[in-house]
């Protein structure tokens, strides 16, 4: 189900800014997550970062 939700919200995204872009359908990601490797490493900070999604928008807040 994380792939429907994340084609469709990001689908909503590009709607949102106006852009035409085409966002590949559920049978496309699945096939490309079996062979994409991904390494997503951790930077620590002393500073919190919130990001609020909503109907207005995504923010963000907290230090620099």
């Amino acid at each position: 189900m994380a792939l429907r939700q994340t084609s469709g919200f990001v689908d909503s995204l590009l709607r949102l800014v106006g852009l035409d872009w085409a966002v590949s359908d559920f049978s496309t990601l699945s096939r490309r997550r079996q062979t994409l490797a991904v390494n997503i490493t951790c930077r620590g900070s002393k500073w919190l970062l919130h990001l609020l999604i909503g109907s207005a928008g995504i923010e963000a807040e907290g230090e620099p």
